[in-house]
């Protein structure tokens, strides 16, 4: 898929929405989309199944996602490193589903270079994670790593997460996340942006309502390890104690999130501080 300049982000605030989901490309488009679906928790979670089924309605989905659990690995690799295992697994509403003994960051790169086939994916997604990534935690996130991957391929991606208090019903993020999915697509994504989907614990029935908002926040941190010794000197064992912080900042993700919206945040591949460039071209540098 060519990217298409669009209007920044896209319809929101909705309040109350109803839809129902545009179920073929355009109209001078005869083939259907194709989608690339992945996650950092598993290809055996029913986050992951759940997106799947959600999308069939869109076009045609394949799954390249870890064999087993990767959260908290933001874009790492392991391709560079030697020899990747890749198992092909059965999963409804998947054209082809492939496990990576790899990371998620990983697994994209295996299905867009291994898969991608005679016609390029139009989209990655990656999800449903359990677990938000809202504010700063984002970037220690495998589910939006992931997403990330697909843009340096210059595919659109997206990521989606909700909150754990849903505990295994992924129902409505995926309702949520196929309806994106599909707006995104009819309306043309913005090059080089992620869109990173935060669902907060709501009862199946509740409208979905949408909201733009930028990264902020950090509700979860390392406070401090509890510790034992080893076995030989010099050697400790540690386990991190977790600290919560319930305040969110005005008109962040987090908080749009906190009040029990579904949070929208365009995240940027390039993170280049491109203001402080010039100045630091205007230092004088060593000669010698």
């Amino acid at each position: 898929m060519k990217f298409k300049p669009s209007i920044l982000l896209l319809l929101l605030p909705l309040a109350g929405l109803s839809f129902a989901l545009p179920l073929t490309r355009p109209a001078e488009t005869a083939e259907p989309w194709r989608i690339l679906v992945t996650n950092d928790d598993g290809i055996e979670t029913p986050g992951i199944s759940a997106l799947v089924q959600a999308l069939q309605g869109i076009g045609e989905v394949w799954v390249c996602a870890p064999a087993e659990n990767c959260s908290g690995s933001s874009q790492s690799v392991r391709l560079l490193q030697g020899e990747t295992k890749v198992e092909q697994r059965t999963m409804a509403g998947a054209k082809k589903a492939w496990a990576v003994y790899a990371t998620p960051a990983d697994s994209v790169n295996v299905g867009l270079v291994e898969f991608t086939g005679e016609r390029p994916f139009d989209l990655v997604i990656s999800g449903i994670n359990r677990g938000s990534n809202v504010g700063l935690i984002a970037h220690y996130s495998g589910t939006v790593g992931a997403a990330k991957e697909g843009l340096m391929h210059g595919v659109a991606a997206m990521a989606v997460s909700q909150s754990s208090r849903y505990g295994q019903d992924y129902r409505r993020s995926a309702k949520a996340a196929a309806w994106f999915a599909a707006e995104l697509l009819k309306r043309g994504p913005t090059p080089g942006v992620l869109y990173s989907l935060n669902v907060p614990h709501a009862a199946e029935e509740t409208p979905l309502q949408f909201q733009a908002a930028p990264m902020g926040g950090r509700y979860l941190t390392i406070e401090e390890f509890d510790h034992r010794e080893g076995e030989n000197a010099g050697v400790r064992w540690l386990k991190a104690k977790l600290s919560r912080n319930p305040k969110a900042p005005a008109g962040s993700d987090s908080e749009v999130y906190a009040q029990g919206k579904i949070s929208v945040t365009p995240i940027l591949l390039d993170a280049t501080a491109t203001e402080i460039v010039q100045t630091l071209n205007q230092w004088k540098w060593p000669t010698q």
